[in-house]
């Protein structure tokens, strides 16, 4: 399912729940937003990956959200790319439940952050200031557009 590019479908819901997993790479664990599109197709796949057909013609996914008890940083993906997306469009993610959707996976920088060298200390460039590099998240759902069905 991480192949899928763009999907389209009826949102059908979005809710809060606990983090899937029992451990996490990236620190505390999160509870994560899971997202539900029926009578859903895959517009696109992402390069070198196989189509293949939703089972029941439904699509889950999940969203990262915040620690229990906190909310999501500003420059999550859960903000900059779920939240953002929908706010272009004059809405809340929740508002466009019982709607048709086009979801895709497109690039949004989330933050920048120092160029670390193999010294482990930050580059700096010919004017003496840090050279930075930006934070790019690919892999999160974060364009919603509105579909007539």
């Amino acid at each position: 399912f991480q192949g899928i590019k763009k999907v389209r479908g009826l949102l059908t819901d979005i809710k809060l729940v606990p983090p899937r997993f029992e451990t996490s790479d990236y620190g505390e664990l999160k509870n994560q937003i899971e997202v539900t599109l029926e009578d859903a197709h895959i517009l696109e796949m992402s390069p070198g990956e196989e189509e293949f057909e939703l089972k029941d013609n439904k699509y889950t996914f999940w969203v990262s959200y915040a620690v229990e008890g906190r909310t999501p940083h500003a420059n999550s993906a859960y903000i900059k790319c779920w939240v953002a997306s929908a706010e272009k469009l004059g809405k809340r993610p929740s508002e466009f439940v019982g709607q048709y959707v086009t979801l895709e996976k497109i690039p949004v920088v989330l933050f920048k952050q120092s160029k670390i060298g193999e010294d482990r200390k930050p580059i700096l460039g010919e004017d003496g200031k840090k050279v930075y590099e930006e934070v790019v998240s690919t892999n999160n759902f974060c364009c919603m557009l509105l579909v007539r069905s």
